[in-house]
């Protein structure tokens, strides 16, 4: 379906939802765990680093979740280590979970 929306139908893989969280399809995936959706929206160009509306990164989130696959495919692609959020950086929420 992913694929279909994108290369049929031309949706942006970087569009904000509709609510105001500010969430990416690629943070959706990121929060579900999935890899291989992830994967898809990296190659077609999503931005790894674009925070959501509480100024979390997708990496932040993969860190929180414990998302190991995940967070070396955003890596990867570009996304930065040294993002911050209220929470600090990746790093500091994968210790901060547990993770």
């Amino acid at each position: 379906l992913c694929k279909y929306l994108v290369e049929e139908l031309g949706f942006d893989v970087n569009a904000e939802t509709s609510c105001d969280s500010g969430m990416t399809p690629l943070f959706c995936a990121v929060l579900d765990g999935q890899e291989i959706i992830v994967k898809y929206f990296l190659d077609k160009g999503a931005d790894p680093n674009k925070k959501d509306a509480a100024g979390f990164a997708p990496l932040h989130e993969a860190a929180k979740k414990g998302h190991v696959g995940i967070a070396r495919l955003l890596l990867s692609k570009g996304a930065s280590v040294d993002v911050s959020s209220s929470e600090g950086t990746p790093l500091h929420v994968a210790a901060s979970n547990g993770k």
